[in-house]
């Protein structure tokens, strides 16, 4: 199993998308992670962020995939991206040491 983080933030260049838009991208990323995790996503966060000099409204998920579900999981991140017109997507993958 691989612990995952993802960041997406809301910004389309320098300017927020719309707040339907955004909400929209949130529900889909949950939705994708949460069907890759098979239903572990352990938090979902909003927050700021900043991307290239600028901030920006930003969310980020936390969830464990298996190991076989990582590759997939990033080409279907790649698609989220260009859906929303994002310069990237945030992906941490490893391990969760307890100490």
């Amino acid at each position: 199993m691989a612990d995952i983080a993802i960041s997406i933030g809301r910004n389309i260049g320098n300017e927020p998308m719309h707040y339907t838009r955004w909400a929209q991208f949130q529900a889909d990323l949950f939705y994708d992670v949460n069907v890759f995790a098979h239903g572990t996503v352990y938090a979902a966060n909003l927050g700021r962020g900043q991307w290239d000099g600028n901030f920006e409204d930003n969310y980020v998920l936390t969830a464990t995939v298996p190991d076989e579900h990582v590759d997939a999981l990033r080409e279907r991140l790649k698609l989220i991206r260009d859906d929303y017109q994002q310069e990237a997507i945030a992906l941490l993958v490893g391990i969760t040491e307890l100490l």
